[in-house]
């Protein structure tokens, strides 16, 4: 969840995701954080996913989020 705490630049990208969601539209993105407890960059897959009612209405969005980095280190 992002909240105001979050810079200004974070917030709107997110916006947009899940606007694009709410336009239906089901897909995939690749973020990376930088970790300070680690040092290290930690890779994630985020897929966003319209909730649509009977008439094709979107009433929500499911939002899921994958740890990658593993894969990425192996180079995949």
């Amino acid at each position: 969840m992002l909240t105001p705490a979050h810079d200004t630049e974070l917030r709107e990208k997110w916006k947009g995701f899940y606007e694009r969601a709410f336009q239906g539209e089901a897909f995939d993105v690749e973020e990376s954080y930088y970790n300070r407890s680690t040092d290290q960059f930690t890779y994630t897959v985020v897929s966003f996913f319209p909730i649509k009612e009977d008439g094709g209405r979107v009433s929500g969005i499911a939002c899921f989020g994958k740890d990658v980095t593993e894969l990425k280190k192996a180079g995949r």
